[in-house]
């Protein structure tokens, strides 16, 4: 007679023997996984990340601008399709020097020095004097055709024709209401961390041309809020006006086109960042300014 225990006894040790050869087996492969992955990031890093470092606006412009217009459109573009929204900051659906060139620095964390333009024509920097809170990382941008939150500031044209809307969806829109309310245009303010880039004011310049925004812009907290040109037609940010005392509330050309004036303060910021500020067309220099403006 055999030992029945003994039996099954001997068979739970050969399956137990075996389910551990089994995980010694796997713990084997996962290593081997494990450190292949490593491996190819490390290479990834070394590699392929100085490859991209190396790329400039320029050598992009020249790669992609096939047909030489100085834009690169959605076909030229021979990167990734979110790439090129990523520096379509206008939506306009081109890519000019400019935009490479405010988007690379962006991207690597680094700001370019303004360039001066030639004379009668505004300063301009590639990145447009990106603000402290401007974010390194990408950003994402869904595009529902309207404002995805509450609009605060709303501009018309002395025809009653164009409508231009800021909202906090960090968005400035110009619409056209002449016929059925088409939306013609989508202005993209630098935007930031937090609340950076919340849009509280707009103003339409009486010609029609140029389109003034503001709101949580800039850095108030160093003095340098700032307001946001934008030439209507073509979409592009033409000049930034800092110096600011804080958030800009309200925004206002005069009748005659001759000044532009900024509201700023807010309820619970810091009085001394309540003011008014003056600027004279078409140099938008600061002309007056009142920093006892007073809060509301």
């Amino acid at each position: 007679m055999y030992d029945k225990q003994a039996v099954s006894f001997g068979i739970m040790n050969r399956s137990l023997s075996r389910v551990r050869i089994f995980l010694q087996r796997s713990c084997v492969f996962l290593r081997y996984y494990i450190l292949t992955g490593i491996f190819i990031f490390a290479a990834c890093i070394l590699f392929i990340a100085p490859a991209e470092a190396q790329k400039t606006p320029e050598k992009i412009m020249r790669n992609s601008d096939l047909d030489g217009d100085g834009r690169i459109s959605r076909d030229e573009w021979r990167g990734k399709p979110r790439g090129f929204n990523r520096f379509d900051t206008n939506g306009d659906g081109y890519l000019t020097l400019e935009e490479l060139r405010a988007g690379l620095a962006a991207v690597r964390g680094q700001r370019t020095q303004p360039e001066t333009q030639q004379a009668g024509r505004a300063e301009l920097s590639p990145a447009f004097e990106s603000v402290s809170a401007q974010t390194r990382e990408p950003i994402l941008r869904v595009e529902v055709g309207t404002h995805n939150a509450g609009i605060w500031g709303m501009a018309l044209d002395p025809s009653n024709r164009l409508l231009v809307t800021g909202s906090e969806d960090r968005t400035v829109r110009v619409w056209d209401m002449s016929d059925k309310v088409t939306l013609l245009r989508i202005l993209r303010p630098l935007v930031g961390q937090k609340e950076q880039g919340h849009i509280f004011a707009v103003a339409l310049s009486p010609d029609g041309r140029t389109v003034a925004c503001g709101g949580r812009t800039g850095n108030p907290k160093r003095g340098d809020a700032c307001v946001y040109l934008f030439d209507r037609a073509t979409g592009a940010l033409t000049r930034r006006l800092g110096g600011l005392s804080g958030w800009v509330q309200h925004l206002l050309y005069t009748p005659d086109g001759r000044f532009l004036v900024a509201v700023t303060g807010g309820r619970g910021v810091p009085v001394g960042w309540a003011g008014m500020s003056i600027f004279r067309l078409p140099d938008y220099a600061l002309v007056a300014e009142d920093r006892d403006y007073g809060n509301f």
